[in-house]
């Protein structure tokens, strides 16, 4: 297959024993997935021993019906009043060199780089009915060059918020809580913060 090709996966998944460790691929549980081969992959294994595979050129698509987690009642209707989502937004694209891993309910969701203008992406799935904490990690990611800022204005910030999509783009019409890394630091660090879902 070649490199530029995109491949686009179907996953029907049994539902994960309670205690197994997750594999995600591009973010989605894929654990029981059978039968497939990826080239160029990164693996990364979290603090829970779960799995990360990241590879570029493929999607993936679930067709079962438990992605939705369950509510600490236990719970499993999903939530369908609202839609959830997560964006970034850069003052000075590349400039504050961080780039920030976001985790809900203590499995990893996504990275957000610096280098991207601006990113949005739905998060309703992944989320349960109550309390979530949302834990945000700045790394410092010069990638390869000097330091370009030292300015708290040159910024790269993440937004968690509920919204709507239509036409092609997303209106977010409240946001719950977000989160700021600067070039004014070259530390490390992270925040963890609680939303509640309806």
């Amino acid at each position: 297959m070649s490199r530029a090709m995109i491949a686009t996966l179907a996953v029907m998944l049994a539902a994960p024993s309670a205690h197994a460790a997750e594999v995600y691929f591009n973010g989605v549980v894929v654990t029981g997935l059978k039968n497939q081969s990826f080239e160029h992959c990164k693996v990364r294994f979290d603090d829970a021993g779960n799995v990360h595979i990241t590879a570029k050129g493929y999607s993936v698509k679930r067709l079962d019906s438990t992605s939705q987690p369950p509510s600490p009642s236990g719970d499993k209707s999903p939530i369908v009043a609202r839609k959830y989502f997560i964006y970034s937004r850069a003052t000075r694209v590349g400039y504050a060199q961080y780039d920030i891993d976001v985790y809900i309910n203590g499995k990893w969701i996504r990275k957000l780089r610096n280098s991207e203008s601006q990113v949005v992406s739905e998060i309703t799935n992944k989320l349960q009915k109550g309390k979530n904490v949302i834990h945000f990690a700045a790394t410092k990611n010069y990638g390869g060059k000097s330091r370009l800022s030292q300015s708290a204005s040159d910024a790269i910030q993440v937004f968690v918020g509920i919204g709507d999509r239509g036409g092609g783009t997303v209106n977010i019409t409240d946001t719950l809580t977000s989160f700021k890394a600067s070039a004014a630091t070259t530390a490390n660090f992270g925040q963890e913060q609680t939303i509640h879902v309806n």
